[in-house]
């Protein structure tokens, strides 16, 4: 099989939607998520609506439910519903996905181990630099007096770290701080 290399985001191709979702690679997400409201279980089933997959309201089988935990140690129980995706060309059929109100998050869909695994995917986070670079702060010549202007008050306010910033950027070893 040949190993498909994924960087930070990738595109997932949602078969029986025919649509292409940016997707965020999260190898410390157990199972992928997408971003949906109005989640409802009837019966069997759980209803939601996805605007990134659809403008109606989706209805599919319901393939279980999760326990997620999160990093504030909250936790909540969501419904997981099964998918066929496609990723650089890999297909992967019942994909399980649960569902969640990811509004303020990134992307719309989460990667996670349990797709990187099917597809025996090898992670890069280096791969999606220019990614990185256009949503980062532009520089400008403001933006780089700003920074300027914030070290050499971290200079001269705490000299300790000022020596720590000075053996960082420089090409010697950092010393220790006996």
């Amino acid at each position: 099989m040949n190993h498909v290399t994924l960087g930070l985001t990738t595109d997932v191709e949602f078969v029986s939607f025919n649509k292409r979702v940016s997707g965020k690679v999260d190898t410390g997400a157990t199972t992928s998520s997408l971003h949906a409201t109005n989640i409802k279980q009837e019966g069997d089933q759980v209803t939601f609506q996805s605007p990134a997959l659809s403008n109606n309201v989706i209805t599919l089988p319901l393939a279980g439910t999760q326990e997620v935990h999160t990093a504030d140690a909250g936790g909540n129980s969501r419904y997981v519903v099964a998918l066929d995706v496609i990723i650089e060309g890999c297909n992967i059929d019942d994909a399980h996905f649960n569902l969640n109100d990811r509004s303020g998050m990134d992307a719309d869909v989460l990667i996670g181990e349990n797709i990187l695994s099917t597809g025996q995917f090898t992670i890069d986070p280096t791969d999606n630099q220019d990614d990185v670079s256009e949503s980062a702060v532009p520089t400008t010549p403001a933006n780089v007096e700003v920074v300027r202007d914030a070290i050499k008050i971290i200079l001269e306010q705490y000299p300790m770290i000022g020596d720590i910033i000075r053996d960082i950027i420089s090409t010697e070893p950092v010393r220790g701080t006996d």
